[in-house]
């Protein structure tokens, strides 16, 4: 199911159309507390938060973060999705992003990526498989292509941070 729907994206105009679009798709594969799509800003070496869903959505939207934010950080490296579990004892009320979340109890992000080239992150808090056993590989495969195929969408329709018009965007929700 989430490889025939993700093809929809091609039919959108925009990097944000995109973000949502693919959050919509993760959303009715991979259920989650909440998920994020962060592009990257070149110009000021940060990730901005320009698509959110589920808990506390709205106080995520427009969060930067730069090169020291610990989940990112250790994601970059990689090039695959990582998956950071058992939270709850880790104090991440720190991270902005997810200041307004209650707790969390675990993240997997992927990287929005080409080769060294980074355009942006998807994040799923406290995500879990249909089957409610938590996420296993069929997910993880499931996220990366999701990440690889908004990568090359992107490509193609480039990268929005601009602040004003992401929130104008996030308006139309």
């Amino acid at each position: 199911m989430l490889f025939d729907q993700i093809h929809g994206m091609d039919l959108l105009t925009d990097a944000l159309e995109g973000a949502r679009f693919v959050l919509a798709v993760l959303g009715e594969t991979i259920p989650s507390r909440a998920s994020l799509v962060h592009l990257y800003d070149a110009s000021r070496r940060a990730f901005v938060v320009v698509a959110a869903r589920g808990e506390q959505k709205d106080s995520m939207i427009l969060s930067r973060q730069d090169g020291r934010d610990p989940l990112l950080r250790a994601l970059m490296p990689g090039g695959r999705p990582f998956a950071w579990r058992n939270l709850r004892e880790v104090s991440i009320r720190g991270i902005p992003r997810f200041a307004e979340l209650s707790h969390i109890d675990s993240v997997v992000a992927a990287p929005v990526s080409i080769g060294s080239r980074w355009m942006g992150v998807i994040e799923l808090v406290d995500p879990l498989s249909r089957g409610g056993n938590g996420l296993g590989t069929a997910e993880e495969n499931g996220l990366a292509y999701v990440a690889d195929r908004y990568a090359a969408y992107l490509s193609t329709r480039g990268v929005i941070v601009d602040v004003a018009e992401i929130a104008r965007f996030a308006l139309t929700s």
